[in-house]
Formats: structure tokens, sequence, C-alpha cells
């Protein structure tokens, strides 16, 4: 119990109004967070790993308003606060299966769309979409069909005011190489030619060899998507045509 303690105590306080608070508590937990012992306590329930999730997107929330506060004040110059307590909760809990995919998800792409969250933590969360979610199959597949869309949306939004961020082709590219598997419409992506194309007329010579291979990487996939798609409908026409001359 005195683990349960701790980490109400610690949870508690990373919403506070004070910074040094917030501080002070965010370390403690990730010191706490390193016992094994405290793990086993998650993963039994004497502590919902639910609970210590919401703690630290309360963190981020109070971290991203102080940010924004702080700009007013100084400028543009404010550095972001650092998401290390939220970074190593999240790897945690989608580490030992006690976290929601689908609601986490439909967390990053609402701060995404945040203007506070989504300067001071975009990268963040494009990381822990791709190594945390994307690249995961136990990951993947638990993700619904509306998440599959509205992420799309997202990164491809994302791409547009951003394009050279290597965080969003790599997500885009693992969107588009695991989607259509996992419950990401076929008809959906069969429509997103032009902006494939859009992207693809961005590789001329003056790019960095890096954003160069990812936007070939995304031409692949979309390619190799698309035409699992057109082999499919071939082979629904086919066993379609021979149930009919069967019968």
């Amino acid at each position: 119990m005195e683990y349960k303690k701790n980490i109400d105590l610690c949870c508690s306080n990373l919403a506070s109004s004070k910074v040094a608070d917030r501080k002070k508590y965010s370390e403690k937990l990730s010191t706490i967070l390193d016992d094994h012992d405290v793990i086993e306590t998650l993963n039994d329930g004497i502590f919902k790993w639910e609970n210590l999730v919401y703690a630290v997107q309360e963190y981020l929330k109070k971290e991203a308003e102080k940010n924004a506060e702080d700009i007013k004040k100084k400028g543009t110059s404010v550095i972001p606060p650092r998401p290390d307590i939220f970074l190593k909760v999240i790897k945690l809990a989608v580490a030992q299966g006690n976290i929601n995919i689908s609601h986490l998800v439909g967390y990053f792409i609402g701060c995404l769309k945040d203007n506070r969250m989504k300067r001071c933590y975009e990268d963040t969360f494009l990381h822990l979409t791709e190594n945390c979610i994307l690249n995961k199959a136990e990951c993947r597949e638990k993700l619904k069909q509306y998440d599959w869309i509205e992420l799309y949306k997202c990164l491809k939004l994302l791409h547009r005011e951003k394009s050279n961020n290597s965080l969003v082709d790599n997500c885009l590219t693992l969107t588009i190489k695991w989607g259509p598997s996992n419950g990401f419409p076929f008809k959906v992506l069969r429509e997103e030619f032009d902006f494939i194309t859009e992207f693809c007329q961005r590789c001329n010579t003056n790019l960095q060899r890096r954003i160069k291979e990812n936007i070939v990487t995304v031409a692949v996939e979309f390619t190799k998507a698309v035409c699992i798609y057109r082999e499919l409908t071939n082979i629904i026409k086919v066993v379609s045509l021979m149930h009919k001359n069967f019968l």
C-alpha cells in the first residue's frame, strides 16, 4: 500500500499550479517507476494505469499552459517543457499492455490539433505514434477504422503545414503500409492519388537525401497498398463468377 500512497501523492501534484511542485513530483514518480515491484502493483490493479496516464496527460496540459504564458511575457524563444515523465509512463503502459490504444491515438490526435500542446509536444506525440503504436503489430490491431481515418487526416494536415518533418513522413508511411490490413478503408486510400502526387513532386535536387528517401518510401507503400486493393477486387470478381457458374 506504500507504493499506492506514493503514486497517489505524485499524481495529485502533477497538476499542481506550482511549477516547482510539478517538477519535484514528476521526478519522484519517474524514480518510483524504476522499481519492478511498482510495475507489478500497477499490473495487479492496486493503482490503475488509467489513472497514471491521466495524471501525466494533465501534467502535459499544465506545462503547455505555462509555456503559452511564458511566450506572451518573453516571446517565442521560450524553451518547451520536457515531456520525460509522460514518455516514460506511456511507453511503460503500452509495453505492459495496460492502456487503451484507441483512446491513446485519439488523445494524440486531439493534442496535435491543439495549438498549445502541438507547439510543445508535436514531436513527442509523433514519436510515440510511430514507435509505440504503428511499429507494433499488437497495437495496430487494436485501432478502429475511425482511428485510422482520423490519424491519416491529421498526418496529412501536418505534412502540408510542415513538409520536411521526417516524423510526420514516417507515420504517414506506416499508416499507409499497415492501415489497410488493420481497418483503414481502401476506399479512403484510393482517393489520395492527388495528395501522394503532390507529396512526390517535392522530391527535387534541393532536398536532403533523408527527406527524398522518406518521400520515395511513402510513394512505394501507397502504390503497394493500392495494388493490393486492385488484386483483391479482381479476386472477388473471379470468385463471384466461379460461384455463379457452379450454382
